[in-house]
C-alpha cells in the first residue's frame, strides 16, 4: 500500500504566503587541477527557489579542507566570494566547499547551504591546448583551452574521446564533433561572439559546468550535447536539432532571442528553468521543461503539469504538505520526498494524479513523522510514459504549537469529547482517502463533543481548528 495511512486529497480554494529564499540540489561542477600558472575554476550550482518570485541575488564564500566531508582543517578563502572559484597553488590536496547564502531583492536571506563532499585540488600534468583550426582524430587530455579568434576545433573519429578539464573559451569559434567522436569539456564553455556548434549524428559533446555566449551563436545539433550547468545565449542565438539529435540541460537555459527549430525525432530538455525572451520554436520535435517558463515561446514547451503552489505546515505531531495545479497532463502519480539536511532525501509517500486535467486541483499529504528542527520536502511528478518533473523543495521548521488537545475515549464508540486549552473554531472528522464525512463550526468554548455512531469502524483525521491553527488527531472506531 502506497502511503495509505498518510494520504488526503482536498480540493478547495487556498491562499499561500511568502517565504524566505532557499538553496537546495547544492553540486560544485568541474574539475580541481593546476599546472604551473594554468588551473581550472569550479562552479556553483544549486536550485533557487521563492515562492515570491524574487531575484536571486545569493551570495557565495568558497572554503577549503583537510578533509573530504569538512569536517578537519575547515577555513575560508579571502576574497573567495563568487560563483565560481579558480585553483590556487596552496590548495593542493585540500578540499574546496562553497556555501550559498540565499537572498532576493525583497530583500529576505534564507539558510546557507554547502555542497556536502569536497573537491580535491591536484597537481596535473595535462598542458593547456590552444587551437588554431586544429582537427584531433586520437583521444586527448588537455588542461583549460583557448580557440583563436574565429578559428575551430574539430574531434573527429569513431571512439575517440578528447577531454578538456576547465574551460573552452575566445571571442568566436566553431567546434565540430564528427564521425562518431567525444568531446567533454569540464569547465564552461565561454564566447563574446560567433560561437558555432555543429555535432554530428552518433557523436556527443558534453560540457559540464554550462555554455556562456553572446552574440550570434548558431547551435547545429544533429548528435547528443548534454548540458550538465546553465546555457545562456545572448541575441541572434539560433539552434536547430535534427531527427535525430538531442539537448538536455541539466541547469536553467537563457535565450534572447533567435529561433528555435527541433526536427521531427528531436528534442530539447531543460530541468531547471527557461526563459525563451522573443525566441521563436518551431518544427514537430519535442521541446520540454521540468522548470518554470517565461518568454512568448513558452506555450510550444510542454510542461507536463502546471504547479500553482507546494507548501508544509507543521503541527506539534505531524507536517501536513499542501499542492495544487492548475494543469495536468498525462499525469500519473507525484512522489513526496523528506531530508534533514536539504541535500540527501528520502521517498515518504505516493500520491495518485489526475490524468488529464483543467483548473486547480488541491492535494495534501500527511507526513505523521515530525523531526524537531528543520525538515525539507520537495515533490516529483511522475507522467504514465516515465518522465517526470522535480519542484523546488521547501522547508518546515519547528513552530508554536496550536495548544494542546485532549479527545476521549480513543478508540470510540459512540461518542468523542474534544477538551482544546484554545477555543474551537471548527471540528471536522475526514477518511483517510480525504473524504470529509463529519463538519461543524463552534461556538468557540474549549470544549465540544461529536456523536460517532454513524461511523463505520476504522481510522479517520480528526481536524481541530482555533485561532492559532489547525490540530489533527488520529480518530479510532471501533
Amino acid at each position: 500500500m502506497k502511503a495509505l495511512l498518510s494520504f488526503l486529497l482536498i480540493v478547495a480554494c487556498h491562499q499561500t504566503s511568502a517565504t524566505n529564499p532557499l538553496i537546495s540540489n547544492m553540486e560544485v561542477l568541474g574539475d580541481a587541477l593546476i599546472n604551473g600558472g594554468n588551473s581550472t575554476s569550479l562552479t556553483a550550482k544549486y536550485t533557487f527557489s521563492n515562492d515570491d518570485g524574487a531575484t536571486d541575488l545569493s551570495e557565495y564564500q568558497w572554503y577549503t579542507s583537510s578533509s573530504s566531508d569538512g569536517s578537519s582543517g575547515y577555513s575560508s578563502i579571502s576574497g573567495a566570494t563568487g560563483s565560481r572559484y579558480t585553483i590556487q597553488p596552496s590548495d593542493v590536496n585540500l578540499y574546496l566547499f562553497v556555501e550559498v547564502t540565499p537572498k532576493d531583492d525583497t530583500p529576505e536571506t534564507g539558510t546557507p547551504l554547502k555542497n556536502s563532499t569536497g573537491i580535491l585540488a591536484s597537481n596535473t600534468s595535462f598542458t593547456n591546448g590552444g587551437f588554431n583550426n586544429t582537427s584531433i582524430t586520437t583521444n586527448a587530455d588537455y588542461l583549460n583551452s583557448t580557440i583563436n579568434n574565429n578559428k575551430y576545433l574539430t574531434v573527429d573519429g569513431s571512439g575517440v574521446v578528447v577531454t578538456i578539464h576547465g574551460d573552452v573559451t575566445s571571442n568566436g569559434a566553431t567546434i565540430n564533433v564528427i564521425n562518431n567522436a567525444t568531446l567533454i569539456i569540464s569547465g564552461q564553455l565561454i564566447l563574446q561572439n560567433n560561437l558555432t556548434l555543429n555535432v554530428e549524428p552518433g557523436s556527443v559533446l558534453t560540457i559540464i559546468s554550462g555554455i556562456d555566449a553572446k552574440n550570434n551563436s548558431t547551435l547545429d545539433i544533429d548528435g547528443d550535447l548534454n548540458i550538465d550547468g546553465d546555457i545562456s545565449l545572448a541575441s541572434g542565438s539560433n539552434i536547430n536539432v535534427g531527427s535525430g539529435g538531442s539537448i538536455d540541460i541539466a541547469g536553467n537555459a537563457n535565450i534572447k532571442d533567435g529561433a528555435i527549430t527541433v526536427d521531427n525525432g528531436g528534442s530539447i530538455h531543460v530541468e531547471g528553468d527557461i526563459d525563451t525572451g522573443d525566441a521563436t520554436i518551431t518544427g514537430p520535435g519535442s521541446v520540454t521543461s521540468n522548470g518554470k517558463c517565461s518568454g512568448i515561446a513558452c506555450g510550444d514547451i510542454s510542461l507536463p503539469i502546471i504547479l500553482k503552489y507546494f507548501e508544509a505546515t507543521a503541527s506539534d505531531r505531524m507536517v501536513t504538505l499542501n499542492w495544487a495545479t492548475l494543469i495536468e497532463i498525462n499525469n500519473d502519480f507525484f512522489t513526496l520526498y523528506k531530508s534533514t539536511d536539504g541535500i540527501g532525501y528520502t521517498a515518504i509517500g505516493e500520491v495518485a494524479g489526475a490524468g488529464f486535467h483543467q483548473g486547480v486541483l488541491e492535494y495534501t499529504f500527511v507526513d505523521n513523522q515530525r523531526i524537531n528542527g528543520t525538515t525539507y520536502y520537495h515533490l516529483k511528478q511522475t507522467d504514465y510514459d516515465g518522465k517526470f518533473k522535480v519542484f523546488d523543495p521547501i522547508r518546515v521548521s519547528k513552530q508554536e504549537q496550536a495548544g494542546t488537545y485532549t479527545a476521549y475515549p480513543n478508540p470510540v464508540t459512540e461518542q468523542v469529547t474534544i477538551i482544546s486549552s484554545e477555543s474551537i473554531v471548527s471540528l471536522s472528522v475526514i477518511t483517510l482517502t480525504g473524504v470529509v464525512v463529519y463538519t461543524t463550526t463552534h461556538d468557540g468554548s474549549s470544549q465540544a463533543k461529536i456523536a460517532t455512531d454513524f461511523l463505520k469502524r476504522g481510522v479517520y483525521l480528526l481536524e481541530i481548528d482555533n485561532p492559532r491553527g489547525k490540530h489533527i488527531e488520529y480518530l479510532v472506531k471501533k
